[in-house]
């Protein structure tokens, strides 16, 4: 490992992550700081540690870093300062609150919103981005991040791509010059100095025209959200193989920029739809788009990574288009919640390109699905059964 800009030193502090002491024990900073995390410190959170800076102090304001894992080691290493981490979406959110909890946070403060806060008041905005991170959405945190700075405030962004070159361009275009740092560990990082408060406007924002369950809807989105600016074709095979009758209540799981919800609502005035996300900007977008599309009567939007606010056996009918990530864990998030939240006789629809995986999820859990073929996706169903039918259903015959 490289060794670090700062000297070591002794009674180094320690910032536990996962499950404490002994589990995956990593040293930054020529010595100063020790993660212990039981995943080890990855990609761009490496490359923000090991460029830290000489000194900081004033008000630092952390962004794309998991578990807080940057933001504890600001506020360990020059506790006179203030640490605020942001996040877009409430998982992220939360296990940031979860590691907060497990060590000494001193004066961490935690935001879970759209756009990020208090403009014009940080000495330091510290930004991890991967390489494979929304490019848009980059672009457009890092604006926000010199609006966030004071004057002559300084932004810290790291990357773990050690042949970075985009990054690089943005800051440059943002801030107008940038220090490249010396090599850092797994990536490359830079600093800039905010100049001047002026910086050329531009949204981000995209509306378009969609048409589902032969509703034309029109949608606004913005960088952040799933599918910006186009309907995804895994939303719209959704629309083609789901059976919807008047008088359903439906659960768009994951949302996005409500599409589902918001014209299955049209479907008829008797609908009702209930659209959850767990991202702010999905969340603040699909209500925008009810409203839009006139259907706010209809229509409840919640932010939730559990599905933990809604109740049991509320629903007739659950879409789900859950993310590839996560070795299939949203995913099977996904159909267990959506069986829980089903009533008898309801069904859940799924739109994946990999059909392994979930269909042994939904074995499992439903005891079998249907299949169909849209737009290069298969679309599963599966039908909750009564508590008589799955006794019955398991008699040996």
């Amino acid at each position: 490992m490289r060794r670090s800009r700062l000297e070591a030193k002794e009674n180094a502090p320690t910032i536990q992550i996962g499950e404490g002491q002994g589990i995956g024990r990593e040293i930054f900073l020529g010595g100063r700081l020790a993660i212990h995390s039981p995943r080890g410190v990855r990609g761009a959170d490496r490359a923000l540690l090991s460029a830290l800076p000489l000194e900081m102090s004033g008000r630092v304001l952390v962004i794309g870093t998991r578990e807080a894992i940057a933001a504890l080691a600001v506020a360990s290493l020059w506790p006179p300062g203030e640490v605020h981490i942001f996040n877009l979406d409430s998982f992220e959110h939360e296990r940031a609150i979860r590691s907060l909890g497990r060590n000494p946070s001193h004066s961490v403060r935690t935001h879970l919103a759209a756009d990020l806060p208090e403009p014009g008041t940080f000495d330091w905005v510290l930004l991890a981005i991967r390489h494979t991170s929304d490019a848009m959405l980059t672009g457009e945190l890092l604006r926000q991040a010199h609006g966030a700075l004071k004057p002559r405030g300084k932004l810290l962004a790291a990357t773990d791509n050690p042949r970075d070159r985009w990054l690089h361009e943005r800051v440059m275009e943002t801030f107008g010059a940038a220090t490249i740092l010396d090599p850092v560990d797994d990536g490359a990082a830079y600093v800039a100095r905010k100049h001047s408060n002026e910086l050329r406007q531009r949204d981000f924002g995209r509306t378009f025209e969609a048409t589902l369950f032969g509703q034309t809807v029109r949608l606004f989105t913005r960088p952040g959200v799933f599918s910006h600016g186009r309907l995804d074709d895994g939303a719209l095979a959704l629309s083609e193989v789901t059976e919807l009758k008047p008088g359903t209540t439906l659960l768009d799981m994951g949302c996005g920029s409500g599409a589902i919800g918001i014209a299955s609502a049209r479907v008829s005035e008797t609908n009702q739809s209930v659209l959850v996300d767990s991202n702010t900007r999905a969340v603040r977008c699909a209500l925008r788009n009810a409203a839009e599309n006139n259907v706010l009567g209809r229509t409840l939007v919640a932010m939730s990574h559990d599905f933990s606010c809604l109740r049991n056996q509320a629903f007739d009918l659950v879409l789900a288009n859950p993310p590839y990530f996560g070795d299939w864990r949203i995913a099977e998030l996904f159909i267990r919640e959506g069986h829980r939240v089903l009533r008898p006789g309801g069904s859940l629809y799924l739109v994946t390109k990999s059909v392994d995986e979930p269909t042994d999820i939904l074995r499992r859990t439903f005891g079998g699905s249907t299949r169909s073929e849209r737009r290069g996706y298969s679309v599963l169903r599966s039908l909750k059964r009564d508590s008589a039918s799955s006794s019955r259903s398991r008699e040996p015959k």
